[in-house]
């Protein structure tokens, strides 16, 4: 289970994630919601959450991505400059909170300073309601990841 929230000026896009051929791609439907909104912004992901990892033929160019679309910016690089990229994903019998950092010839790879652990056990209710907040922090600049030990 995992799920990616690309936070652009506010707002909140999630898309689906598509297991494609050779790696998981966002697809239709992404859901667009103010990440102030917390029970719109947690609908939503648990929305996302629920609708699983479809199945895609083909992994689409860059210019296709479908954050394009929504987010109504002209191309993946100028994205990667404007936007902040979160997953919540279970991991080995927890839950973590991930932000990613731009790749430096493109795209986006885990920020490993930027990630917290959930205690194991973690509600997957629970582990929605901390990611609302930690998005809703971040907009102001005062997430600060906690670290948890756990049996990584």
């Amino acid at each position: 289970m995992d799920c990616s929230v690309l936070v652009v000026k506010g707002t909140a896009y999630i898309p689906t994630i598509g297991d494609g051929p050779i790696a998981h791609v966002d697809v239709e439907p992404v859901e667009v919601v103010p990440v102030l909104e917390t029970e719109a912004l947690g609908a939503a992901i648990r929305r996302t959450i629920a609708r699983g990892h479809p199945k895609v033929n083909a992994t689409p160019a860059a210019k296709d991505w479908v954050l394009l679309k929504h987010t109504k910016v002209r191309s993946r690089s100028a994205l990667e400059q404007i936007a902040k990229y979160w997953h919540l994903m279970e991991y080995r019998n927890h839950y973590e909170v991930q932000q990613w950092k731009c790749y430096p010839t493109g795209g986006w790879i885990p920020d490993k300073d930027r990630e917290e652990v959930l205690p194991s056990g973690t509600s997957l209710e629970d582990a929605v309601k901390r990611f609302v907040e930690v998005l809703q922090s971040s907009l102001s600049g005062d997430w600060n990841p906690k670290r948890v030990e756990s049996s990584k």
